[in-house]
C-alpha cells in the first residue's frame, strides 16, 4: 500500500518525522563513535563486542537497516511492523548497554547514551502512535482490528524482551592478548585446519626423555597431521628451553616446509650447549637453505604467554607430554612419556575421539 508524502500537520507524520529524526542521530552518534571522536569515557566501552563485533560496527549496520526500513515503510505499510519491532528489540538491548555500562564498566559515555536516547524517542514515538490507534479501535469496537493490533502489541512487548537477551548473551568484552594468541595459534598449526581434533606435543630442548622422542617423531607427527590439527609447543621444564624457544618459535612461524630438518638442527644443538647464538643458529640454517628471520620482542613475548597458557589450561606436569582434544565434543586424551607417546596410540585416540 501505498502512503503520501510527509506533510507535518498529520499525527502520522509528525510520528514518522520524530522518527526518522532519531534514526538519524542514533546514525551519527554511532559514527562518532566508530571514528572514536568521542570522550575518553567511551575508551573502554570500545573493548567490549556485540555479537564479535564493535559496538559502532554493530550500531552501524543496526541504524543503516532500520533508516532503509522506515525509507520504504512510508511507501509500504507492511514494512511499519517491522520497524516497530527492530525499535523494540533495540529498547531492549540498550537496556542492557546501559547495565554494562553501570555495572561492568564503571563509567557513563556520552555518545553511547545518546544513542540509548535515540532508539528511546523512536520507541516511544512508535508506542504513544500504537496506544492511539489500539484506543480508537476499542473505541469503534471493531474486534478484528483490535485482535490484530492487541497482536502487534504484544510481539513488540517480546521483542524488548528477546533483544535484552540477545545484548545478555552476545555482550563481551574483547580481549586483544587472547584474539592475537588465536591468530599465532592458527598460524603455529600443521596439519587439517578444518579439523575439530587438535594434538599438542609438549616437549622441553633439555629433556633427555624428549630427545630420545626425536628420530620417529616426524613420522608420527605427519600421520596424525592427516587427521588433525598438530601444533608443537615448548613447554619450560629446564630454563635453557628459553634461550631455544625464539629460534623454535621463528621456524614454526617462517620454514614449516623445512620445519623437520630445523627441529632436529635445534636438537643437535641442544645436547652441546644450552645457550645458541645468533650466529650459531643462522649459519647451521644456512646450511639447510634456510635464512633465519629473527622475531620481534612482542612476538617471542606473545608465544611464550600462548604456550604458558596452554600448559596451564591442560595441567602439563612434565616432558614429553601430548595432549589429543576435541574441541567441539570437548573431551581428550593425554599422553605421557616416550612408551606412551607412539604413532600407534596417538592414531588410536585421534579415531576415537573423532567418533565422538
Amino acid at each position: 500500500m501505498l502512503r503520501k508524502r510527509l506533510n507535518l500537520f498529520n499525527f502520522d507524520d509528525r510520528i514518522c518525522f520524530i522518527v526518522g529524526l532519531s534514526i538519524v542521530a542514533g546514525l551519527v552518534l554511532t559514527l562518532t563513535s566508530v571514528l572514536e571522536l568521542c570522550t575518553s569515557s567511551c575508551s573502554e566501552g570500545h573493548k567490549y563486542r556485540m555479537l564479535g563485533m564493535s559496538f559502532g560496527s554493530f550500531g552501524m549496520i543496526f541504524f543503516v537497516a532500520l533508516g532503509f526500513i522506515h525509507t520504504l515503510s512510508q511507501r509500504f505499510e507492511i514494512l511499519s511492523f517491522t520497524k516497530s519491532l527492530l525499535f523494540a528489540s533495540a529498547l531492549g538491548g540498550e537496556m542492557m548497554f546501559i547495565i554494562v555500562q553501570k555495572y561492568y564498566i564503571g563509567a557513563w559515555c556520552p555518545v553511547c547514551l545518546g544513542i540509548a536516547a535515540c532508539v528511546a524517542v523512536g520507541s516511544c514515538a512508535l508506542g504513544y502512535s500504537y496506544i492511539k490507534k489500539h484506543r480508537t479501535l476499542i473505541r469503534n469496537e471493531n474486534k478484528g482490528e483490535t485482535m490484530k493490533s492487541l497482536y502487534r502489541g504484544l510481539t513488540s512487548t517480546a521483542a524488548v524482551f528477546i533483544g535484552f537477551v540477545i545484548a545478555f548473551l552476545g555482550v563481551a568484552k574483547y580481549d586483544p592478548l587472547e584474539a592475537a594468541q588465536n591468530s599465532i595459534k592458527e598460524t603455529l598449526a600443521f596439519g587439517d585446519s578444518s579439523s575439530d581434533i587438535e594434538v599438542y606435543l609438549f616437549t622441553d630442548w633439555a629433556c633427555p626423555a624428549c630427545r630420545k622422542l626425536e628420530p620417529n617423531l616426524q613420522k608420527m607427527a605427519e600421520a596424525c597431521m592427516k587427521e588433525a590439527k598438530f601444533i608443537f609447543v615448548d613447554h619450560v621444564v629446564h630454563p635453557e628451553t628459553l634461550n631455544f624457544l625464539p629460534f623454535h618459535l621463528s621456524f614454526l612461524l617462517n620454514n614449516k616446509p623445512k620445519y623437520f630438518q630445523l627441529r632436529q638442527m635445534l636438537t643437535e644443538i641442544s645436547e652441546t650447549t644450552g645457550a645458541p647464538t645468533e650466529d650459531e643458529i643462522e649459519t647451521s640454517a644456512a646450511q639447510l637453505g634456510v635464512t633465519y628471520n629473527e622475531l620481534n620482542y612482542s612476538d617471542v613475548a606473545l608465544g611464550i604467554k600462548y604456550f604458558t597458557k596452554l600448559g596451564e589450561k591442560f595441567k602439563i606436569k612434565g616432558t614429553p607430554t601430548m595432549v589429543i582434544i576435541n574441541r567441539e565434543a570437548k573431551k581428550g586424551k593425554k599422553l605421557t612419556g616416550n612408551k606412551e607417546i607412539t604413532k600407534d596410540n596417538a592414531l588410536k585416540a585421534i579415531e576415537t575421539l573423532k567418533s565422538l
